[in-house]
C-alpha cells in the first residue's frame, strides 16, 4: 500500500478475499463454544470420561487462540486500510478549489467511518450467516424458523424507527439552523446599533426557536430510546425463546440437552450479527458513493511540468470565464503578452474582472477556456509549490494569517530559510519595522492582531511575495492601505524588482504607483476595453478620469457621495475623501439650483487624481446655466470680505461653499454644455462652518 494515489483505491478489492478468509475463521470459531457445550453435556457428563473432557478443552482453547490472533489481525488490517485511504486522499482534496474541498472531506470521513465503525466487519460476517442457519437446521429446523421470525421483527422495528426518527431529526436540524441564524444576527447588532426593540424581538425569536427545538429533540430522543429498548428486548428474548423451544423439544425427546444449549447460543449470535449487518447494509450506499467520488480525485502527485527557471515572459491567450445562467462571462476573451521585466497595471471599475484575471494568471482559479503561459509553460500544469517558486502573489488587502512574521513571509514553509526571509523583508523595505517588533520576526501576529497597522501588514505581504525570488509578481491593489511614505517605499521596491527582470502585474485602484507601469490594461465588464503603453492608454481614458451619470435631483445626493468616497481607498484618505464629497455635493446643488426645474435633467460626474494630494471634479450637463454669472458675483463678495448673500439669493450658497473648499473653481458654458470644474488639495483644512444666511 505504499502507492498513495486515489486511483489506487480500486486496489481495495484485492483485500476482499483475505478479509473474507479472516471472517471465515472468526465466524467458524463462534461454533466452538456451542459444539463444546453440546459434547460436554451429551458425552462427557453421562460417561464421566475426563480424558475426553481434556481433549475437548484443549481443542476449544486452541481454536479460540487462533480466533483471537485472526480477529486482531483482521481489525488491524482494516484500521491500516482506513489510514492509508485517508492519507492517499487528503493531499488531492487539499489541492481542489475551496468550494469542493468540504464535500470531498465529507466523503472521506464517511468512508473512514464505515471502515472503522464495525460496518465493514458486519458486512463480512453477513456472508457467513447461511453457515449458522445450516448449523441450526442440523440441530432442528424449528430454530431456523425462529431465527427468520426474529429477523422479520427486527427489520420491521428498524424500518419504523428510521422513518419516525428521520422526520424528527430533520425538523431538529431545521430549527437548529434557524436558531443559529438568529444568534449570528444578534452578534452583528453591536456594530450597526439598531433600535432596541429589534434586539428584544430577536432575543424572543432565539428563545422561542430554542424552545421549539428542545420540544422536538425530546420527541426524537424519546422515540430513539424507545426503539433502542425494543431492539434490546428482542436480542434478549432471542436466547430465551431458543431455550424455551429447546426445552419443549427435549421434553418431546426430539433434542438432547447439549443441543438445546448449543442452539440457544447460535440463535443469539445469529440475531445479533444480523442486526449489525442490517445497519451496515443501510450505510453501504453512502460509503460506496464516497468511494466512487474519492476514486475520481486527481493523483496526490500528478505529473507536472518540471520548470527549473523562467525568464519572465507572460502570454495570455483567449481567457474566457463563463458565469453560467446566461449571465455575461467574468472574463471575456482576454489576450495580451508581456516581455521579461515589463510592468502592467490593470485598472477598471469595481466588478470589472480585475481580481478574477489576476487569480487566473496566478493559477489560483484558472479560466476554463484559454491559456496563461509562463515561458511556454501552462500555469495549470504547475503545482502549488512550483507556482510559489516562480510567482510572487499579493492578494487584495494583503491579509496575513495567525502565525509569526517569519512564517507569513515564508508562506508557512516547513523549512523556513531565515536568510531569505530577511532578504525579502529588506527588498520590501520592511526589515527595520519588523526588527522593531517585540520579538522581531518571531512576533506572533495571531497573538498580537493589532500590533501592525493595515499598511504595515500590506508591506509584510509584499515581502511574502518576494520570498521565493520569483520571476513574476502579481499584486492586487498593493497600495490600497498605504500612506504617502509607504507608497514611496513600495515604488522603490517594485522598481528594484523590475530592474532585476521580474515581470510585474498590478491591479490598481489608486494611481500612486501607476507610474511604474510600462503598459496599462483597462477592464470593463470582464473584457479588455483598452491596452497599450501607459501614456497612450491613460491619455485615451479621459486623462485618467472616472465617469458616472446620474439624475440631477436631490435624491441622487447620497449616490453621488458614495461614488466620490469610493474613489478613495487608502487608510489616511478619510479627510481628503470627506472634503471631496462635500465639494461634489455643493457643486451638484449649485448645478441643480441654477438650471431649469420644469423637466428631468441628468449630469455627468468626472473624477480624477492629479497626484496623491490633488484631485479634480467636474460636472457636465446638457444645456447652459446662469451659475457662471452668479459665481463671478460670489467671488467679488469674497474678495471684499463679505459673506452676506441675502441679496444674491439661496442659489449662491453652494457656490460660496464650493469656492471656499476648492483650490480652483470655475463654471463655463461651452458648446451648449454647462461645465462645473474644481480642483481640490488634500492638505487644506475642511470647512467647518455651515451655509451662510
Amino acid at each position: 500500500m505504499e502507492n498513495k494515489r486515489p486511483g489506487s483505491l480500486s486496489k481495495l478489492r484485492m483485500l476482499i478475499a483475505p478479509l473474507l478468509l479472516f471472517s471465515c475463521v472468526t465466524n467458524a470459531a463462534i461454533l466452538v463454544s456451542p459444539i463444546f457445550m453440546m459434547q460436554v453435556l451429551d458425552r462427557v457428563v453421562p460417561s464421566g470420561n475426563l480424558n475426553t473432557l481434556l481433549l475437548l478443552l484443549g481443542l476449544a482453547l486452541a481454536a479460540m487462540t487462533l480466533n483471537s490472533f485472526v480477529e486482531t489481525n483482521r481489525d488491524l488490517t482494516i484500521q491500516r486500510v482506513a489510514r492509508w485511504a485517508e492519507g492517499a486522499c487528503t493531499g488531492p482534496i487539499l489541492r481542489l478549489p475551496p468550494a469542493k474541498q468540504n464535500e470531498m472531506l465529507q466523503h472521506l470521513s464517511a468512508m473512514r467511518n464505515f471502515l472503522t465503525s464495525g460496518h465493514a466487519v458486519a458486512l463480512l460476517n453477513l456472508c457467513w450467516l447461511p453457515m449458522f442457519l445450516f448449523a441450526l437446521a442440523l440441530i432442528n429446523v424449528n430454530y431456523v424458523l425462529l431465527v427468520v421470525a426474529l429477523l422479520a421483527v427486527i427489520l420491521l422495528t428498524q424500518a419504523s424507527r428510521d422513518g419516525l426518527l428521520q422526520v424528527a431529526w430533520q425538523e431538529v436540524g431545521a430549527l437548529k439552523s434557524t436558531e443559529t441564524r438568529w444568534i449570528k444576527l444578534l452578534e452583528t447588532l453591536g456594530s450597526i446599533r439598531p433600535p432596541e426593540h429589534v434586539r428584544t424581538n430577536l432575543n424572543e425569536r432565539v428563545i422561542q426557536t430554542q424552545g421549539n427545538r428542545h420540544e422536538t429533540e425530546a420527541v426524537a430522543e424519546t422515540r430513539q430510546l424507545t426503539f433502542k429498548s425494543v431492539l434490546s428486548l428482542i436480542r434478549v428474548s432471542a436466547q430465551l425463546l431458543a431455550l424455551s423451544l429447546g426445552a419443549y423439544l427435549v421434553s418431546q425427546g426430539r433434542l438432547s440437552a447439549g443441543a438445546m444449549i448449543a442452539a440457544s447460543l447460535i440463535t443469539a449470535r445469529v440475531v445479533t450479527s444480523a442486526e449489525q449487518a442490517i445497519e451496515a447494509v443501510k450505510a453501504w450506499p453512502d460509503a460506496k458513493q464516497a468511494l466512487g467520488a474519492l476514486q475520481m480525485l486527481p493523483d496526490a502527485h500528478p505529473a507536472q511540468t518540471d520548470v527549473s527557471s523562467l525568464s519572465g515572459k507572460l502570454k495570455v491567450e483567449g481567457l474566457i470565464y463563463p458565469r453560467g445562467g446566461g449571465a455575461p462571462p467574468r472574463l471575456d476573451r482576454i489576450s495580451f503578452e508581456l516581455e521579461p521585466g515589463a510592468c502592467l497595471a490593470i485598472i477598471g471599475d469595481a466588478g470589472s474582472g480585475k481580481s478574477t484575471l489576476l487569480n487566473a494568471l496566478a493559477g489560483l482559479d484558472p479560466a476554463p477556456i484559454g491559456a496563461v503561459t509562463l515561458d511556454q509553460t501552462d500555469v495549470r500544469h504547475m503545482d502549488a509549490l512550483m507556482r510559489h517558486r516562480h510567482i510572487g502573489l499579493m492578494q487584495q488587502l494583503g491579509g496575513l494569517l495567525p502565525g509569526t512574521v517569519a512564517e507569513n513571509i515564508a508562506g508557512f514553509s516547513s523549512k523556513i530559510d531565515d536568510a531569505a526571509v530577511v532578504a525579502a523583508a529588506k527588498k520590501a523595505k520592511v526589515h527595520g519595522m519588523v526588527s522593531g517588533l517585540p520579538e522581531g520576526y518571531q512576533t506572533d501576529i495571531g497573538q498580537h492582531p493589532h500590533l501592525l497597522t493595515a499598511g504595515q501588514k500590506q508591506h509584510v505581504a509584499l515581502a511574502a511575495a518576494f520570498y521565493s525570488r520569483p520571476r513574476y509578481l502579481l499584486l492586487d491593489e498593493p497600495n490600497a492601505l498605504l500612506d504617502k511614505n509607504g507608497e514611496r517605499a513600495m515604488c522603490e521596491a517594485l522598481a528594484a524588482m523590475k530592474d532585476e527582470g521580474v515581470t510585474v502585474v498590478m491591479v490598481l485602484h489608486r494611481a500612486g504607483v501607476i507610474g511604474l507601469a510600462d503598459h496599462v490594461l483597462v477592464m470593463q465588464r470582464g473584457a479588455v476595453a483598452d491596452f497599450g503603453p501607459r501614456a497612450q492608454v491613460l491619455g485615451r481614458q479621459n486623462d485618467g478620469r472616472r465617469i458616472t451619470r446620474m439624475p440631477l435631483r436631490t435624491t441622487s445626493l447620497q449616490d453621488l457621495s458614495d461614488w466620490i468616497a469610493g474613489q478613495f481607498t487608502r487608510a489616511d484618505d478619510a479627510e481628503f475623501a470627506s472634503k471631496a464629497t462635500m465639494l461634489g455635493t455643493e457643486m451638484f446643488l449649485a448645478a441643480n439650483l441654477n438650471g431649469p426645474q420644469d423637466h428631468p435633467r441628468e449630469v455627468e460626474v468626472q473624477f480624477r487624481f492629479v497626484n496623491d494630494t490633488c484631485c479634480e471634479l467636474q460636472l457636465v450637463e446638457q444645456g447652459t446655466t446662469n451659475a457662471d454669472k452668479l459665481l463671478r458675483q460670489v467671488k467679488v463678495e469674497i474678495e471684499k470680505g463679505r459673506a452676506d448673500f441675502q441679496q444674491l439669493g439661496e442659489k449662491a450658497a453652494p457656490l460660496f461653499l464650493a469656492q471656499k473648499l476648492a483650490e480652483q473653481f470655475e463654471i463655463r458654458n461651452e458648446n451648449n454644455l454647462a461645465q462645473f470644474s474644481a480642483r481640490l488639495l488634500s492638505d487644506e483644512p475642511a470647512l467647518s462652518k455651515g451655509r451662510p444666511n
